[in-house]
């Protein structure tokens, strides 16, 4: 009950104050995520909606269409190659701000695990893409100490040569926001 009572408030939240719940969407989704595979079906239907409204805050146009694959993904994590192969299909043209990073972060990271060799190499393509709009530095920054090893560790591991310079550029990408 306590459970479904903080998501149903939250839910409330996100719709009340949009801007405070954009700024903490990288503490919220993390909090939301293991909610969505809850035994209890009233703490799913209540995360669920919870993070949809939470994910009212997105204003990226680039994957606004992919919100409810997001949802799907989160779900139910045999999806992430369907979700990397969709993402690749976006043209990147708008500003990656922190809470487009902190519904994607954790998918992309997921991406990187897959055993595909080709759902490695696109997750890698998609970090390069988005990295190099993320204007201000300090809103991909709680999202790099995740990334950084997560594609350095492919990096080293994928035998595919072709993979492995497309980890390595997206890396250096991030190295540079970094800094």
């Amino acid at each position: 009950q306590t459970r479904v009572l903080t998501l149903n408030l939250l839910a409330q939240c996100a719709s009340a104050a949009p801007v405070e719940i954009a700024a903490l969407m990288p503490e919220v989704v993390p909090q939301l995520t293991p909610c969505m595979t809850d035994t209890k079906k009233e703490v799913k239907k209540a995360a669920k909606k919870a993070l949809n409204e939470a994910l009212k805050v997105i204003h990226n146009k680039d994957i606004k269409d992919l919100l409810p694959s997001i949802v799907t993904c989160i779900i139910k994590p045999e999806k992430t190659p369907e979700l990397m192969h969709n993402l690749a299909g976006v043209v990147f043209v708008q500003t990656i701000d922190s809470p487009t990073l902190s519904v994607l972060v954790p998918l992309l990271i997921r991406g990187l695990r897959e055993p595909s060799t080709v759902t490695k190499r696109m997750t890698a393509v998609i970090i390069n893409n988005m990295s190099k709009l993320v204007e201000n530095p300090l809103e991909a920054a709680p999202f790099l100490p995740l990334l950084l090893p997560a594609l350095e560790k492919v990096a080293d591991s994928v035998s595919d040569p072709e993979a492995r310079n497309v980890c390595e550029k997206a890396q250096a990408q991030l190295t540079r926001l970094h800094t």
